[in-house]
């Protein structure tokens, strides 16, 4: 025993917190646990919710599509051919779907009553 050390301190486990695995499974038979408590109504509001939560952002994905089609179009002399778009420009909107994708996951998730945040950082 070190200076300064009382002896609960050397008899306690190294390990207070729990692994990642048992956070996962215990956050995971928690939200199953919310899931299977609610009423069918409850249910259907949040099946309505979370549909409409993923069309408003498909709708805004596909909108800000054609608004940068229209802008290039305006701003364009001529018309490229179609597969002429450079290849920073296919990177940059799949990086755009993917942040509207991760966003409509969040989205849905919280309309369920997970909080991804706190759960992921066990707050």
């Amino acid at each position: 025993m070190q200076s300064g050390e009382t002896p609960e301190a050397e008899s306690r486990p190294a390990f207070d917190e729990a692994s990642a695995g048992e956070s996962l499974v215990a956050g995971l038979s928690g939200i199953w646990d919310r899931l299977l408590s609610l009423d069918p109504a409850e249910v259907l509001i949040n099946l309505g919710l979370s549909v409409l939560v993923i069309v408003l952002v498909a709708g805004a994905v596909w909108g800000l599509r054609k608004l940068l089609q229209l802008a290039l179009a305006r701003l364009s002399p001529r018309p490229p051919p179609p597969d002429a778009a450079p290849r920073i420009a296919g990177l940059t909107w799949t990086l755009v779907r993917m942040l509207a994708l991760a966003a409509a996951a969040t989205a849905v998730l919280a309309v369920w009553g997970v909080d991804l945040w706190a759960w992921l950082t066990r707050g």
